[in-house]
């Protein structure tokens, strides 16, 4: 009975030793992975600032076509260019110093998970040399994967980024409209003025 204990101990233990093993052996390669990829992570974070504008780059672009006169759009349109490329410089160190710090703890599990040692050798030495890797089994399945680490690595940079990203959104919006001369409150539409009576 002890031996027989002995025995499954010694086998538990020693499966634990050769999973850490192969774990710590990953490491190095997924620290190589993020080094090779922080272009594309930084590049990744630019996007996530750009895309934070949309709503107000739609918002003065119709504002321009339909309120501004057309000889005064080009002038406006330049100087809401500045302010966004203002915010843009403002935000996009923040929040590249983000991903890039948050990227081991995001897209680190997700290779570690989804890609033996080898297979992460084989990834890094792609990333080197770019080559038909691409259409090979491998490539296709770290194609499929690489969504869910840029969706970890946006998660967790959004959340930890929203208030400053906030707050230079306001200030964005606030000085798109001041340079655009868009009114504060509008009165709407369908309000009667003052002192008319229907």
């Amino acid at each position: 009975m002890r031996k027989s204990k002995l025995v499954f101990l010694t086998i538990a233990l020693a499966a634990t030793s050769l999973a850490w093993a192969q774990d710590s052996a990953k490491d190095p390669l997924v620290k190589q992975y993020l080094e090779l990829q922080r272009p594309d992570i930084e590049a990744f974070s630019r996007l996530m600032v750009e895309r934070s504008t949309i709503p107000l780059r739609q918002q003065g672009a119709a504002y321009l076509q339909t309120q501004v006169p057309q000889d005064k759009r080009q002038g406006l349109a330049q100087a809401a260019a500045a302010d966004l490329e203002k915010y843009t410089n403002n935000v996009y160190p923040t929040v590249r110093d983000r991903a890039v710090a948050d990227a081991p703890t995001t897209i680190g599990p997700v290779l570690q998970k989804n890609f033996s040692a080898d297979e992460l050798r084989q990834i890094n030495n792609w990333l080197n040399q770019v080559n038909t890797w691409q259409n090979s089994s491998l490539g296709k399945k770290y194609l499929e994967v690489y969504p869910q680490m840029q969706r970890a690595l946006e998660e967790k940079v959004v959340s930890e980024t929203t208030p400053m990203v906030r707050q230079n959104l306001e200030a964005l919006a606030a000085s798109m409209t001041k340079t655009l001369g868009i009114p504060q409150n509008p009165p709407a539409a369908n309000t009667p003025a003052k002192g008319k009576k229907k």
